[in-house]
C-alpha cells in the first residue's frame, strides 16, 4: 500500500484519499456502507466542507468511534472573521469531534495572509493556538493564487486540481509544493467524472510522491475500484504512456470550409481536452455566452500562428492538432 507524507505536517497516509463532497447526494445508510467500508479497508484521510451539506454529519456519525485513526480535512468559504467562526464550530460539532487536522480556506478569491485586513489568517493561528485545528490549508482553482500560497510559506497544505490533463503550470505547482515543504491534496483527480479510466489516472498520480489524491466516491462500486489499486496498483507502463500523450498546440481560427466536413468535436473544459473520440464522430456542445464553443481535431499536421499557442494540453490518444472556433455553427 503507498503512502504519502503530506508536506511538513506529521501527517502519513495511504495515497487512497476518500473526497466527500459525493457522499452529500446518498442517503445516510449507503453513506454509512461506503465510510465504514473505506475506514476498513485502510483509508484513514477523509475530505469534507461546511458546504458540502450532510457532508461532515454523515462523517461524523460514522466515523466518530475511531476519530483517534483518521485524519479529517474540512473547509470554510467564509469571508469574515465572524463567519469563520461559525463555520469552525459547526464543522467541528458535525463532525463529532474537539479538533480537525486541516482546516481549509476554501476556494478563496485572494491569498489570506497576515494583516491583509480581512482577519482571516489571523482567525486561522487562533484557531490552531486553541488546539481546534492542527494545520493550516487553502484550497483553490486559480493557479496564481495557489501558487501564492505554497510559496508563502504560510499554509501546510494546497489542494489543486490534478490529474494527466494537467498543465505545465500545474505540474510546477507540484514542484513547488515539494520544494516548501507543503502537502499537496489533489482534488478532481477523475476530472470531475470526465476521465474515465480510474487505472490509468492512478497510474500517473503514483509517480509523485508527494501527491495526496482524494477521490470523490458516491457508490460502493467506484470504492471496490480504488481498493482493488492498494494490493495491485496500475502501473505507468508505455500504453498508458500512449494513451497520456501531450497536444501542444491550441488555437482560435476559423476552419476553412472544406475541412468542416467530418469533424468530430467535444466540451471545452477549463481549456482541458478530456477524452479522444474517434475521428468524424460528433460527441457533445458546450455553450458559453450563448456561443457553441467547440473543438476541432485532425490526424494531420496544421500552419499556426504562434500568438495563438495556449498553456500545455493532453490528449488521450495520438497526437492530434486542436484548434477552437466561436464562429462555426453545426445547425439549429
Amino acid at each position: 500500500m503507498q503512502k504519502v507524507k503530506l508536506g511538513r505536517t506529521n501527517i502519513v497516509v495511504n495515497k487512497n484519499g476518500f473526497g466527500a463532497l459525493p457522499v452529500q447526494r446518498v442517503s445516510f445508510k449507503e453513506a454509512q456502507i461506503i465510510l465504514r467500508k473505506a475506514y476498513e479497508n485502510g483509508i484513514c484521510f477523509f475530505d469534507s466542507a461546511r458546504a458540502y451539506s450532510d457532508s461532515e454529519e454523515k462523517i461524523g456519525k460514522y466515523l466518530s468511534d475511531v476519530r483517534k485513526d483518521i485524519y479529517i480535512a474540512t473547509k470554510t468559504m467564509a469571508s469574515t472573521v465572524e463567519e469563520f467562526w461559525k463555520d469552525l464550530q459547526t464543522s467541528l460539532e458535525m463532525l463529532k469531534t474537539d479538533y480537525i487536522d486541516i482546516y481549509q480556506f476554501h476556494n478563496p478569491s485572494f491569498c489570506p495572509k497576515p494583516e491583509d485586513g480581512s482577519g482571516l489568517y489571523e482567525a486561522m493561528l487562533e484557531a490552531k493556538k486553541q488546539g481546534k485545528i492542527r494545520y493550516i490549508g487553502l484550497t483553490n482553482h486559480k493557479i496564481h493564487i495557489a501558487k501564492e500560497a505554497a510559496e508563502s510559506g504560510l499554509y501546510d497544505t494546497i489542494q489543486f486540481p490534478f490529474s494527466y490533463l494537467a498543465s505545465s503550470q500545474d505540474l510546477e505547482l507540484v514542484k513547488i509544493c515539494e520544494r516548501n515543504h507543503v502537502g499537496f491534496i489533489c482534488m478532481k483527480a477523475l476530472s470531475g467524472g470526465l476521465i474515465h479510466r480510474s487505472d490509468i489516472a492512478y497510474a500517473y498520480l503514483s509517480q509523485f510522491d508527494n501527491v495526496l489524491p482524494i477521490w470523490g466516491i458516491q457508490k460502493e462500486s467506484e470504492l471496490d475500484e480504488f481498493l482493488s489499486y492498494q494490493d495491485n496498483p496500475p502501473i505507468l507502463t508505455k500504453e498508458i504512456e500512449q494513451i497520456i500523450f501531450p497536444c501542444p498546440i491550441i488555437c482560435d481560427t476559423v476552419i476553412p470550409a472544406n475541412l468542416q466536413r467530418n469533424l468530430a468535436f467535444i466540451p471545452v473544459i477549463h481549456e482541458h481536452i478530456i477524452e479522444l473520440v474517434p475521428y468524424g464522430k460528433p460527441i457533445a456542445e458546450h455553450h458559453q455566452s450563448g456561443k457553441r464553443q467547440a473543438l476541432f481535431f485532425f490526424p494531420s499536421v496544421f500552419s499556426v500562428s504562434t500568438k495563438f499557442f495556449k498553456k500545455r494540453l493532453v490528449i488521450k490518444g495520438i497526437p492530434y492538432i486542436v484548434f477552437r472556433t466561436f464562429s462555426i455553427c453545426f445547425g439549429q
